[in-house]
């Protein structure tokens, strides 16, 4: 069995074993998130939970088709049980790092960097992450602009730099969506990279913005949740969100090769 499937079958086993039980229970659907939260401790790492989590969702929509199979009519008492039950598992897949887009299409060899894209009012956050940088910095090379030598052509080493690159991060917020260098020279090459030349692209909500208006970018799941950018977590928070972008990236510019 792959890790997938192994992990799908304990959740159809979970499920089989509680969501029948629970359902119709008062507050029981308090009870089976509890006990879903609970098997999730099993699982390290934020995909092997989605997948879990996943199962359930499908397992649970199994059983109300099952119920209706059954009986003509949805009962409304299941039918609450099952809003609540379903909008309470989706909390807890949402609160999760999300699982970054890769592009399947095959990347040329000649790409090895990591080309980090941010707007300069936000290069605190990019020293915040350099930290995580050292374990795998003898795998990849993380570029961004400060690696600019003064004297060097900075608009052609920038560009020199993207097509080089296998991993674009984007750091956003308002201000790197108002940068019009970033708008204008950074993005466009980069997001044709991901369409067309199989670059993957991570992206981190560092602070409120409009993510959903920019649809060339949100279609690229973000690490974390826009409704918890970086700058509202608290120090152990955004140091796992940190380390779990290094991971994403060990996975896509080591672990794939």
């Amino acid at each position: 069995m792959t890790k997938d499937e192994i992990i799908r079958d304990e959740a159809s086993e979970f499920s089989e074993n509680y969501i029948e039980v629970y359902i119709m229970e008062h507050e029981g659907h308090k009870k089976f998130i509890n006990l879903v939260k609970k098997e999730l401790q099993n699982f390290y790492d934020p995909e092997s939970k989605m997948i879990y989590i996943d199962q359930v969702k499908l397992e649970l929509g199994r059983y109300i088709s099952d119920y209706l199979n059954q009986y003509a009519q949805l009962d409304k008492q299941l039918e609450k049980s099952a809003a609540k039950f379903s909008f309470l598992l989706e909390q807890e897949f949402e609160s999760l790092p999300k699982v970054v887009h890769r592009n399947t299409t095959k990347i040329s060899e000649t790409r090895t960097n990591v080309f980090i894209s941010y707007s300069h009012k936000d290069k605190a956050f990019l020293d915040d992450l350099r930290r995580h940088f050292k374990p795998i910095e003898k795998y990849c090379i993380f570029w961004d602009d400060s690696k600019i030598i003064p004297g060097q052509k900075w608009k052609e080493e920038i560009f020199k730099a993207i097509k080089q690159s296998k991993i674009a991060i984007l750091f956003l917020s308002a201000d790197f969506f108002n940068s019009e260098f970033i708008e204008n020279n950074e993005l466009p090459p980069l997001l044709n990279s991901a369409e067309k030349e199989g670059a993957t692209i991570l992206s981190v909500i560092l602070k409120p913005c409009f993510f959903e208006e920019y649809p060339d970018i949100n279609k690229y799941q973000a690490i974390n949740n826009p409704s918890l950018p970086i700058s509202a977590m608290d120090e152990t928070t955004r140091e796992r969100t940190w380390v779990e972008l290094v991971k994403q990236v060990k996975s896509i510019a080591v672990d794939s090769k």
